[in-house]
C-alpha cells in the first residue's frame, strides 16, 4: 500500500478540519499532541482514551498540507480495560473549536516537557530548545509556537 492508497483509507468517514498548515514539523507537532494523549502524557489515562480515538492528523500527499481528521463516528467500545463506550468529543465542536483545541494542547504539552527537564517555561517564537515531547527530537519550541499561532488565527 503506497501513501495515496493509505491516506485515501484513513479519510474515510471522517471530517477534514482544514488546518492551513504545510510542511513536515506541522505534521510531526500535531501528530505528537495525539501521540501524547495516547502512549505518552495521557498513558493509562482513561480520560484521554476517548479523544485520540476520533482523531488522525494526516499530511495530505497531493497538496502537502497538514490535516486534522475527525471521525464521523459517535460512539465506539474502548479498546482498554475496563471495556466502556467512548463517545466522541469532537462531533459537536466546530473547526474552529478543534484548532483551538490542539493550539491549547500544544501549549499545555510544551510545559509539562519543560517543568520534567526542571526548566523555565518559555514559550516564545525566539526559543529554539529542542522539544523531545512534540515532534521527533529535532523539532525546536519556535516551532512548537508558530504552529500554535497559526491554529489560533485561523480560529
Amino acid at each position: 500500500m503506497n501513501y495515496q492508497q493509505y491516506y485515501n483509507a484513513r479519510i474515510q468517514n471522517t471530517r477534514l478540519v482544514d488546518t492551513g498548515l504545510i510542511g513536515k514539523s506541522a505534521y510531526e507537532i500535531l501528530e505528537s499532541v495525539v501521540a501524547q494523549l495516547s502512549d505518552g502524557l495521557g498513558e493509562n489515562n482513561y480520560y484521554f482514551e476517548k479523544f485520540w480515538n476520533f482523531v488522525d492528523v494526516l499530511e495530505n500527499p497531493n497538496n502537502h498540507k497538514v490535516e486534522i481528521r475527525i471521525s464521523n463516528l459517535n460512539c465506539k467500545r474502548s479498546g482498554s480495560f475496563p471495556k466502556r463506550w467512548l463517545f466522541n468529543p469532537f462531533l459537536s465542536q466546530t473547526d474552529k473549536e478543534i484548532k483551538k483545541w490542539f493550539a491549547r494542547k500544544i501549549k499545555q504539552i510544551a510545559k509539562i516537557e519543560a517543568q520534567d527537564k526542571h526548566q523555565e517555561f518559555t514559550f516564545k517564537d525566539n526559543n529554539f530548545s529542542q522539544m523531545e515531547y512534540l515532534g521527533d527530537g529535532s523539532r525546536t519550541v519556535a516551532q512548537a509556537v508558530e504552529v500554535y499561532k497559526n491554529l489560533i488565527k485561523e480560529a
